[in-house]
């Protein structure tokens, strides 16, 4: 018995548009059917017109006079037979509208017709025993969704199949031919179906990484694309029933394959019978488990298929594909090489080869395989992209541009190979051009959600956050799980100055992905930033336990530990990360800054000038360099390294801010406040060198300039306690105490623990005479820092101000044990000393204070004092004179001298040393003073009187001038005047003392 079935399919008719083929199927049943419903129709009128017009051309008159005398009659007719063509055209839209049903969508119909059966003699029949055993083999299979319809009458060709089917609303016909041969009763021909090569679209985006900081996000194009073009038809033999319904099965298959229904395409492929014997069949199958992210599912297949052609290099590929996305890379290039070897002329594996080197890291390797590649197909667009981003990893930036340029030639709408364009661009610092790549990209594939992330990634280089954040914004709307890009939003976020902000996008990138050691690292930086110093040590920790050789995050986390005063632990962390990377020129740079912190000045400079050697162009090493040698004092080398921080980058604000501390300290003002002016011209926000530029003003005596400079400080962050303590020091400066003392409060209520602030406090509060409160001020300041010395020493002169001199002399001893080298500490001991009448103690603190600096000109003139008291008034003098050649200008020095040359008897000279003070300060009434008592011993009475009425002048509420005035108006005989000036000098000290003023 001979047994052909005919499956009504069609695919890849040109000029139909995308029509899959079922639809195109329909489209061709449904006009045939027509065809074939209008043609008795058309024959039947045609007949009519030529009977009709040979009738009249023979009988013209009779009919002419016919229709003259029945006219009436006939135009009845006529709308008769108009009326009938009219109800014949409803009918045909009615039948083609409604009796032929559109075939479901989602379901699969099959019409199976009776067989012809022909016997030996040539006679025919119907063979309906088939029709019904294929029926219910198909329907026993419900979960393939196919609907069977039996038709009543056999079928012969195709043109009534197409009628049966438009009627039925199927999608495939079933029809054929049973044929039965003398002595062969029994005998079955195999059928053979050859379904068309089908070639694979993946369903999934290329993969491909987005720019996050410092890793690559260069877009390796590996599509994954399964070879599904096979080189031989799928072929089914089997027997008359199992042959129809594999070759539905196979026909469902590809129907959804060519969807992406992989699910119900693997149904339908495992439903093929001795599909497991056929290599080809198992290789689709494979491509639908990879598609459905099942690897090794589609690993399993793969290996049956090698198994049973294991010459058949597609196979090997498609190997490769799956291995290498199962992280199995060796085995990948193991399974390319293999392909390879059956087919050395296959570009496509080249270039999959490629790829999976460029994961391992091996970049040259995998150049070579692209060039393969290239070789074998020189306008493989891919192979130009892929050779391109492995290029820019192995940072040949301008081959990279080249090979892209190349791939954008072939393929001028390649998205990928703009968007790895752009990356390159942006590492060699040319950002518009790479946003202009971005941009093409874009343009090309709006819904391209890397090239959206790495436009922002450029954006934030380019200091545009606010456009940075608006493409980073619209990546996530076409992406919204990609942890990279919240996580690059966070650190826009951070960079505009909304910390909570930016912690709340990098949460939103660890929700999605938690081991994304990047977007731990992003939120401890905002952390950072808003001084929650703890948590964001514990942030970078959570990084390097998902990642330990993150040398960027152990980098960040000595920066944190630095802040928090943990030097030692800050170096550690930076030496971890040179550990991992010796070339990692920002470690040694910031390690430089640590070690600054610690003392260890020359060891800092040796870490910066290592960040230099390895990037000579790195200014932020040269600042920190610079920083180094201010510290130890050497302030033109400080001023030579921050200029040359300048050169590299002029807009460097954190350097003319570094340059005009180094200024300041040379006692070069106003050139300390230009480079100030220059870092805020360049960054109107930076509140630090608002703030620098103020304690300036104050160095030079300008407090009105410096409250407004530290004023502009604290607008710009009201949280600056360091603002609002130096505010607090220019009041001082004013004399206005109380609202220093409040400045100092604001900065204490910001940190607490802001012990310079309190003890500040304390100096203002020692000016009000509010003593008490100033040691409890310092007692703070030395509770939060006992090593403060300051402190201390602060503490001391309160203590002495209340006469509590030994309690004094304690606290400079702390001070002084805390910083033997505190000369103001020395001092400030030796004059509680001189008011115990420890004068010898004394001088011996004042001469350690001058071992320590020998052109302190106040140890000198407390030296001079304490010999004073002693009676040893040449001493004294040499004192004086040490003081004076240290600084002529002293007033207080010349003032001392003239005080022990009157001791001495040395009157003239007295009086010429009190004539210096007053030159240099002539409204110094105690020098007036002084010299009227020299005038007076010397009897010089009336120049006397003109001195301490000058005295007065200056400061009418001066008891000791009017005191004096009135004993020397006494001596020459005007008691009136003298009188008035003892009253006087009552008046404004009722506990002075009217001397006897003998009468001549």
């Amino acid at each position: 018995m001979n047994q052909n079935i005919y499956l009504l399919i069609s695919y890849d008719l040109p000029g139909r548009g995308s029509l899959s083929p079922l639809d195109y199927l329909w489209e061709i049943v449904q006009s045939e059917a027509m065809s074939k419903f209008t043609l008795p129709y058309q024959i039947l009128i045609t007949l009519i017109a030529v009977v009709f017009f040979l009738l009249y051309a023979h009988n013209k008159n009779i009919f002419d006079k016919w229709v003259k005398s029945h006219h009436k009659t006939l135009n009845r007719v006529l709308k008769i037979i108009l009326s009938i063509i009219i109800l014949c055209l409803a009918a045909f839209f009615i039948v083609d509208n409604f009796c032929f049903p559109n075939p479901p969508e989602d379901q699969l119909v099959v019409a199976i017709s009776p067989f012809y059966l022909i016997d030996e003699y040539g006679q025919s029949g119907s063979d309906i025993n088939t029709r019904d055993d294929l029926k219910e083999r198909l329907e026993a299979e419900k979960d393939l969704g196919i609907k069977v319809i039996k038709l009543d009458n056999p079928i012969r060709d195709n043109e009534a199949a197409r009628c049966q089917g438009k009627k039925v609303g199927a999608h495939l016909v079933v029809y054929g031919e049973t044929k039965k041969k003398i002595g062969n009763i029994g005998e079955i021909r195999y059928y053979i179906l050859q379904l068309p090569s089908v070639e694979v679209i993946p369903s999934e985006m290329p993969f491909s990484e987005v720019r996050a900081g410092e890793e690559s996000g260069l877009i390796i194009t590996e599509k994954a694309t399964f070879s599904m073009i096979t080189e031989e038809p799928i072929t089914i033999i089997e027997s008359l029933t199992e042959n129809a319904s594999s070759a539905i099965y196979t026909i469902g298959a590809f129907e959804n394959y060519k969807k992406s229904n992989f699910t119900s395409a693997i149904t339908f492929f495992t439903s093929v019978k001795g599909y497991e014997n056929c290599s080809s069949t198992l290789c689709y199958i494979a491509s639908c488990c990879y598609f459905n992210s099942n690897l090794n599912k589609s690993l399993q297949y793969l290996d049956k298929a090698v198994e049973i052609d294991p010459q058949y290099a597609q196979i090997w590929n498609n190997k490769g594909i799956v291995l290498g996305k199962l992280g199995r890379n060796e085995e990948a290039i193991a399974a390319y090489d293999k392909a390879l070897e059956i087919n050395p002329q296959y570009a496509e594996i080249w270039n999959n080869k490629g790829a999976t080197l460029g994961k391992l890291g091996r970049y040259k390797e995998a150049i070579a395989a692209y060039d393969k590649a290239i070789e074998i197909n020189s306008q493989y667009a891919k192979a130009w992209n892929n050779k391109g981003a492995t290029l820019g990893k192995l940072g040949k930036y301008e081959e990279a541009i080249a090979a892209f340029n190349k791939a954008i030639e072939i393929k001028p709408q390649y998205a990928e190979a703009w968007a790895n364009k752009g990356f390159v661009l942006d590492d060699l610092g040319r950002y518009e051009k790479a946003t202009a790549a971005y941009d093409k990209a874009i343009e090309i594939n709006p819904q391209f959600a890397e090239a959206w992330n790495n436009k922002g990634a450029t954006l934030h280089d380019l200091g545009k956050y606010e456009e940075a954040i608006a493409a980073f914004n619209k990546a996530i709307e076409i992406k919204p799980q990609c942890a990279e890009t919240w996580s690059n939003k966070g650190a826009a976020l951070r960079d505009l100055g909304k910390y909570e902000e930016a912690i709340a996008a990098c949460d939103k990138a660890i929700e999605i992905k938690p081991q994304y050691a990047k977007a731990w690292n992003n939120k401890g930086a905002a952390l950072y930033d808003l001084g929650r110093y703890e948590e964001a040590i514990a942030a970078c920790d959570k990084a390097l336990e998902i990642d330990p050789q993150l040398v960027a995050v152990w980098s960040n986390k000595g920066a944190t530990l630095h802040d928090l005063g943990k030097y030692e632990e800050a170096v550690a962390a930076y030496d971890k990360a040179i550990e991992i990377d010796p070339q990692y020129a920002k470690a040694w740079s910031n390690k430089g800054a640590a070690l600054c912190k610690l003392d260890r000045y020359e060891e800092a400079i040796g870490a910066c000038d290592k960040g230099i050697e390895i990037n000579p162009q790195y200014a932020e090493a040269w600042n920190n360099k610079g920083l180094a040698l201010c510290d130890l004092g050497k302030y033109a080398g400080a001023i030579a390294a921050h200029d040359k921080a300048i050169e590299i980058n002029s807009q460097y604000a954190g350097a003319w801010t570094n340059k005009g501390i180094a200024l300041c300290h040379l006692g070069r003002y106003e050139e300390a406040i230009a480079a100030y002016d220059n870092a805020t011209k360049i960054n109107p926000q930076l509140a630090g060198a608002w703030n620098n530029k103020g304690v300036v003003l104050g160095n030079l005596g300008r407090y009105v300039e410096a409250i407004a400079a530290h004023d502009k400080a604290i607008e710009i962050n009201p949280q600056y306690a360091g603002a609002w303590n130096n505010k607090g020091v220019a009041l001082r400066g004013l004399g206005r105490y109380v609202e220093a003392i409040a400045a100092y409060d604001n900065a204490t209520k910001i940190n607490p623990q802001y012990a310079e602030a309190w003890n500040n406090k304390g100096i203002a509060l020692c000016h009000l005479g509010k003593y008490e409160g100033a040691i409890a001020a310092c007692d703070k300041a030395i509770e939060i820092n006992s090593q403060y010395a300051k402190a201390w020493n602060n503490k001391g002169i309160a203590l002495c101000h209340l006469g509590q001199y030994e309690g004094a002399i304690a606290a400079y001893d702390n001070a002084i044990e805390i910083n033997p080298r505190d000369a103001e500490a020395w001092i400030n001991k030796g004059v509680a000393l001189c008011h115990l009448g420890r004068y010898e103690g004394a001088i011996a603190a004042y001469d350690k204070a001058i071992e320590i600096n020998p052109r302190d000109a106040e140890a000198w003139i407390n030296k001079g004092v304490a010999l004073c008291d002693l009676g040893k008034y040449e001493e004294a003098i040499a004192a004086y004179d040490n003081a004076i050649e240290i600084n002529p200008r002293d007033a207080e020095a010349w003032i001392n001298k003239g005080v022990a040359l009157c001791d001495l008897g040395r009157y003239e000279g007295a009086i010429a040393a009190y004539d210096n003070a007053i030159e240099i300060n002539p409204r110094d009434a105690e020098a007036w003073i002084n010299k009227g008592v020299a005038l007076c011993d010397l009897g010089r009475y009336e120049e006397a009187i003109a001195a301490y009425a000058k005295a007065i002048e200056i400061n009418p509420q001066l008891a000791e001038a009017w005191i004096n005035k009135g004993v020397v108006l006494g001596w020459s005989g005007r008691y009136e005047e003298a009188k008035e000036a003892f009253e006087k000098a009552q008046e404004l000290d009722s506990t002075i003392k009217i001397p006897q003023i003998p009468v001549f």
